[in-house]
C-alpha cells in the first residue's frame, strides 16, 4: 500500500469520527444539558411551590357577625377583602338587612350592623343603645338610563351634560313635572317610538329591600313639599299623588321592576327607561367590566341626596373593625373599587379616571335624607293609596 492510499484511508477514518460526534456524541450532551436545565427549572419551581405552600397564613383570631345591607354583601364577599380582613385576623360573616328590617330585626348574637343607610341606622343605634358609629365610605341616589335617550331628554330640558366630564345632571322638579302631567316618551320630539305607550316615569323597585328606592321617595318628596323635613306627618295628598305612580304594587300585577343593573339591562329599554339606583352598584358594575358598557348612562339628580353607610359597634371588637374600615389604606382602596366614596378623594378621582367613569368628582348642591319614620309614614300612606 503506498503512501496515497494509506493517507485516503487516514483521512477517511478522520472523517467517519467526526461524523460520529456531529451525529451522536454532540446531540447527546444538549440533550443531557437540556434535562439537566428542565431539572433545574423544576427544582426550582418545586422550592417556590413549597415556599408558597408553606408560607404562613393570616390567622383568624376573630368572627364577627354582622347585619349588612344588601348593597354592600358583594363588598364583604370579595375575597380580595375576605383576605385584607384576615390579614388583621378578622373574619366579617354578614347577613341582609333590609331598610324597612331596622325597626324588627332580631340583634341578639350579631356584633355590629352595617346597614343600606342613615334612617335604618338611627332606628338601630336607639334600639342598641349603642354608643358612638363609624361612617367609612358613602354613595349618592343616581338615576340609570339609556344612552340611546339622551337626546330627548336634553331637548325637554330634563338632562344637562356637565362640563366637567362626561357626566348628566337630571332636573328633578322638571322630571317629577312631566310625570305629574302624563307626559309620554312619543311626545318627546328626538326619541325612537315606542310601540306602547311609556309615560315619563322613574321605575323603583321593592320599598322592603330597595334602600335606592326609599332614598328616590324623600327626594322626590323634598322637591315636591319644598320641605327636607316633614316630621313625623305623613305627605301631602297633592305629592302622594305623584308619588304612588312610581311604587310597584306587590300583588304580582303589572310589568316586572328591575332591582338591579342585571335586571335593568335584561328587561331592556322597551320596558323601563329611567331606574332609580345606588351610585356605587353602577360604578362597581363598570369598573368589573374589560371595558365600560356604552349602552347605558348614570344621571346625578338635583339636588343631591348622599348615601352614608353607617357601621355600628355591639362591643369591642366591632369596633376595631369600624376602625379598619375607616383607616386601612388596602381596605379603603377596595371599598373605592366598589364604587363608594371615602375620605380620601384622590382614591375615587384615580378609579375615575383608569376606567373613565362618567361620574361627578365631589357631590354637591345635597341635601340630607329623610328621617327613617318619615320614610314609614310615606311608604304606607302610599301602600295605602289606590294605583
Amino acid at each position: 500500500m503506498n503512501w496515497k492510499q494509506k493517507f485516503s484511508h487516514f483521512f477517511a477514518g478522520f472523517l467517519f469520527s467526526w461524523v460520529l460526534v456531529l451525529v451522536i456524541v454532540i446531540p447527546q450532551q444538549e440533550e443531557e444539558r437540556a434535562q439537566g436545565e428542565q431539572k433545574d427549572q423544576q427544582g426550582q419551581k418545586d422550592q417556590k411551590d413549597e415556599k408558597e405552600v408553606n408560607a404562613p397564613t393570616p390567622s383568624i383570631k376573630f368572627h364577627l357577625k354582622g347585619l349588612v345591607g344588601a348593597e354592600k354583601l358583594a363588598f364583604f364577599n370579595d375575597p380580595a377583602v375576605i383576605a385584607a380582613l384576615a390579614q388583621h385576623g378578622f373574619a366579617v360573616h354578614a347577613h341582609d338587612i333590609g331598610p324597612r328590617d331596622a325597626a324588627s330585626h332580631d340583634l341578639h348574637g350579631y356584633d355590629f350592623a352595617f346597614p343600606a343607610g342613615t334612617p335604618s341606622a338611627e332606628v338601630l343605634q336607639a334600639r342598641s343603645r349603642t354608643q358612638g358609629s363609624y361612617q367609612p365610605f358613602f354613595s349618592q341616589l343616581a338615576i340609570v338610563s339609556w344612552r340611546e335617550l339622551l337626546p330627548a331628554l336634553e331637548r325637554a330640558k330634563v338632562v344637562e351634560k356637565q362640563p366637567d366630564g362626561d357626566w348628566y345632571r337630571i332636573d328633578m322638579a322638571r322630571l317629577l313635572s312631566m310625570s305629574e302631567s302624563g307626559q309620554l316618551w312619543n311626545d318627546l320630539p328626538g326619541k325612537p317610538r315606542f310601540q306602547q305607550a311609556k309615560p315619563v316615569r322613574i321605575s323603583l323597585g321593592d320599598l322592603r329591600s330597595s334602600n335606592a328606592s326609599q332614598m328616590y321617595l324623600a327626594l322626590a318628596a323634598h322637591v315636591v313639599d319644598h320641605d327636607p323635613y316633614l316630621g313625623n306627618n305623613p305627605p301631602k295628598k297633592s305629592t302622594l299623588s305623584i308619588l304612588s305612580p312610581h311604587v310597584p304594587s306587590h300583588d304580582g300585577q303589572g310589568t316586572a321592576v328591575p332591582s338591579s343593573i342585571a335586571q335593568f339591562k335584561s328587561l331592556g329599554m322597551d320596558q323601563v327607561q329611567l331606574m332609580a339606583i345606588d351610585e356605587s352598584e353602577f360604578l362597581a358594575y363598570q369598573t368589573r367590566r374589560k371595558e365600560s358598557d356604552p349602552e347605558i348612562v348614570l344621571l346625578y339628580p338635583a339636588p343631591s341626596l348622599v348615601n352614608q353607610h353607617v357601621l355600628l359597634p355591639f362591643n369591642d371588637l366591632a369596633r376595631h373593625l369600624g376602625e379598619l374600615l375607616s383607616t386601612d389604606p388596602q381596605l379603603q382602596k377596595l371599598a373605592v373599587a366598589h364604587g363608594y366614596r371615602n375620605a380620601a378623594p384622590e382614591l375615587f378621582t384615580a378609579l375615575r379616571t383608569k376606567h373613565k367613569l362618567a361620574a361627578p368628582l365631589s357631590v354637591v348642591n345635597r341635601i340630607d335624607p329623610a328621617r327613617h319614620a318619615t320614610l314609614e309614614n310615606m311608604i304606607r300612606s302610599i301602600d295605602s293609596t289606590p294605583r
